[in-house]
């Protein structure tokens, strides 16, 4: 039978959590799982849904004697927050007797697997106090990705235009994966503050680490700690402004301590670092001026004099380029971009900057990764979707791909994907975005696109940032009229380049929808929080520790996450107005 998900109370605190109860719930009231009965075979049962999201179970077996010696291996790690988060896993060890338990939280204080049963069900945690030891995250069940194991779902999604025309993908000339100018990524490796390492006490405390890139926005380190003592919170970790290094094969980037947020009665810390390079571009603000440069030569005299490393497509000479009053290094690079209608790349130090074209051409020097589909056990990917439409100016076409963590972990934007197994949109996509956690299981989500080829670059005279400065209707920051003055200011932004009408119009009715504009706007279901209806609400904190009061801090949280996810309020709201959700 179909199974309706219901809306968490307490929410998955990231993907891998949210994959698992998702699987676990597809099996609710059936008797078998994988062709085998449920019936005293919890463990079991839970390796069996741990395989189909792509992990390998640590902990062999299936019965509830089994059950009980990994509730009590995990013991020590177990979190007694109550209730636990949607895709938590449960524990029970029922001290002397033979007899223990495993199950999968729905964050609806319930449990989902066999408990004296023949079927998969829910029951409520309230029933399943004996011998209850406490939860602990997904990760822990395993030790790495099962390349070959078939993706539960391999259905995917294939988008044509409105005319039903067949728009094949361009071939560029195919290369050899050739690393060019590396950046680091986060797949295994050292953290550490800067100049001391983190002592083994605290490390073991951080139970993921996330790490969220993409085109023209600040590339983020995001720490999660589930712990009942908020240890984390007490460490030099917690230092707002420290720095954290990463290491990884001989390379090394580091990261502003820019938030951190503690929910107590959650017994969550969650602590937020930004890239150093993109810190120190945000806050060189100067008026000057250079004569006869291209935006390229700028571009890579102001990264490499903030201590950081350029690549850059050639451009035309500008008789001026002129940085404003109160504007950025980090805002004129954008702003030089979006005059020639090109991009950027920040991550771990280096900058790209150019046409998307020229990055998917190979311009960058950046690696050419391949990914396989297939109806086999060998697919490389788990699941990839792509759409084509011909009212698109940017783009030839755009998708999204799932891979297992230890693939997925490779990439970075503006990296190319080279796809086959899906006939006419095979190709090679550039990758524009890349959201992925450490913890060796959870897959890792990227964001590609075929972009179409720009205008040619014929040069102007000069150049020069500007910002509006309109009057706000009113002086008071909580009404829904500023809320909306406020942000069709920021949408405006070089940043964002959302000035059209028809852009404001997706965006007003998107958050009208969602929200109603209003600041302290809250889903009593999922606990989706304020204008933008970020879930959970504290994601806000990347932008400001006010977040639960502050509209302007929830509108730009919100148009940065709009940008990174669908390109502009006009797909976002496309999206929303097909799912009801975006």
């Amino acid at each position: 039978m179909a199974v309706t998900f219901a809306s968490a109370k307490h929410p998955a605190p990231n993907a891998l959590f949210e994959r698992m109860a998702q699987a676990m719930e597809r099996h609710i009231d059936r008797s078998t799982i994988n062709g085998q009965s449920v019936e005293r075979r919890c463990l079991g049962n839970v390796n069996d849904v741990f395989r189909s999201i792509g992990g390998t179970p640590r902990y062999v077996g299936g019965a509830y004697d089994q059950a009980r010696d990994v509730a009590n291996a995990l013991r020590g790690k177990a979190n007694r927050t109550d209730p636990p988060p949607r895709g938590a896993i449960c524990l029970w060890t029922a001290g002397s007797s033979d007899d223990g338990h495993i199950a999968v939280a729905d964050g609806n204080g319930n449990s989902v697997n066999n408990w004296d049963s023949k079927i998969v069900k829910r029951v409520s945690l309230a029933l399943q106090r004996t011998g209850y030891v406490g939860w602990v995250s997904p990760a822990l069940l395993g030790s790495g990705v099962d390349n070959g194991t078939k993706n539960g779902n391999p259905d995917y999604e294939i988008g044509a235009g409105g005319d039903d025309k067949v728009y094949p993908l361009p071939k560029p000339q195919r290369r050899q994966p050739d690393s060019g100018l590396a950046m680091p990524f986060l797949g295994s490796g050292n953290l550490s503050l800067l100049n001391a390492d983190l002592t083994a006490s605290v490390a073991q405390l951080i139970d993921s680490v996330r790490l969220d890139a993409s085109t023209a926005t600040v590339a983020q380190l995001t720490l999660v700690s589930h712990d009942p003592d908020l240890a984390l919170s007490k460490s030099k970790l917690a230092d707002i402004g420290a720095t954290v290094k990463w290491q990884f094969g001989g390379l090394t980037s580091l990261w502003d301590i820019s938030t951190v947020d503690v929910e107590a009665a959650e017994s969550l810390v969650t602590i937020a670092a930004r890239s150093m390079l993109a810190k120190r571009l945000r806050r060189r603000v100067k008026v000057r001026s250079a004569r006869k440069v291209t935006p390229s030569e700028w571009v890579k005299r102001v990264v490499e004099g903030a201590g950081g490393n350029a690549v850059v497509q050639k451009s035309s000479q500008r008789g001026e380029i002129a940085q404003g009053d109160g504007v950025s290094e980090w805002d004129m690079i954008t702003s030089l971009a979006d005059d020639l209608g090109w991009s950027w790349v920040e991550y771990g130090g280096v900058v790209l900057f150019g046409s998307r074209h020229w990055a998917w051409s190979g311009g960058p020097k950046r690696p050419l990764w391949t990914v396989t589909w297939g109806d086999s056990p060998r697919t490389d990917a788990l699941d990839i979707n792509v759409s084509q439409t011909s009212d698109d100016p940017d783009n030839v076409a755009v998708g999204s791909v799932v891979l297992p963590w230890n693939r997925g972990m490779m990439l970075q934007p503006w990296d190319c994907l080279e796809v086959s197994g899906l006939g006419r949109w095979d190709g090679v996509y550039l990758v524009e975005s890349v959201t992925a956690t450490t913890d060796g299981i959870s897959a890792v989500e990227v964001q590609v696109a075929v972009p179409q080829a720009p205008a040619p670059d014929r040069g102007t005279k000069s150049t020069s940032s500007a910002t509006r400065n309109d009057t706000p209707p009113t002086r008071d920051k909580t009404t829904v009229k500023y809320a909306k003055w406020f942000a069709r200011q920021e949408m405006s932004k070089p940043k964002y380049g959302w000035g059209s009408d028809e852009q404001w119009a997706a965006l007003e009715n998107l958050w009208t929808r969602e929200s109603g504009w209003n600041y302290q706007a809250e889903n009593p279901s999922s606990g989706a929080y304020g204008i933008p209806q970020s879930l959970p609400g504290s994601k806000m904190a990347t932008v400001g520790k006010d977040w639960r009061t502050n509209p302007e801090t929830q509108i730009r949280w919100g148009l940065d996450y709009i940008k990174a996810r669908y390109g502009g309020p006009k797909r976002a709201w496309a999206h929303f107005q097909a799912n009801n959700w975006y």
